[in-house]
């Protein structure tokens, strides 16, 4: 099943995504494909300061239909290696 959906991010930019779901997981997959466009997400939710990141997976899960265990898996490796992506 395939998937196409604008994203709305922080700093104004809609982008249309379009990413293969497995029947019945409604997108929850998290995938090393699609981890970039996360991480991007999460780069300007942070630039915008829209929010804590700590809350963070709220606006993953509102904007990429990820469930909460998959946006805090997101979320943790966006932190993890934010400081090796940023040197």
């Amino acid at each position: 099943m395939t998937s196409h959906e604008m994203h709305d991010y922080p700093d104004g930019r809609r982008v249309h995504n379009e990413r293969t779901a497995k029947p019945g997981s409604a997108g929850d997959c998290v995938t090393d494909e699609t981890t970039p466009e996360y991480f991007e997400y999460l780069d300007a939710l942070r630039e915008s300061g829209a929010t804590n990141m700590f809350g963070a997976g709220a606006f993953l899960q509102t904007n990429f239909g990820l469930g909460r265990q998959e946006a805090g898996k997101v979320l943790s490796n966006w932190m993890k290696t934010f400081s090796e992506r940023h040197a």
